[in-house]
């Protein structure tokens, strides 16, 4: 019997040996694409208003500013202690 000799891990599953390709092996391959895509696009859509496909389509304009300093509740604060959960 002939032993095939890969790094571990590599071949996780028989589809992998039959060259099929499965969906959750599909979108484990090419999420990180899919992803850096969206958010590429999500980036274009803020940064420049447009879709980002032509460079006619971006137009120079003023950006937004955002008041981001802090500022006084309306109430006074209640809480003692906070409990924060990370899953």
């Amino acid at each position: 019997m002939t032993r095939l000799s890969l790094p571990v891990g590599q071949l996780s599953r028989p589809a992998d040996v039959a060259g099929r390709v499965t969906r959750r092996r599909f979108f484990d391959r090419v999420g990180d694409g899919l992803g850096g895509t969206a958010l590429a696009w999500l980036f274009s859509q803020d940064l420049f208003g447009g879709s980002g496909l032509l460079a006619q389509e971006v137009e120079p304009q003023q950006l937004d500013v955002y008041d981001v300093a802090p500022k006084t509740p309306p109430s006074p604060p209640r809480a003692k202690a906070v409990i924060q959960l990370f899953m």
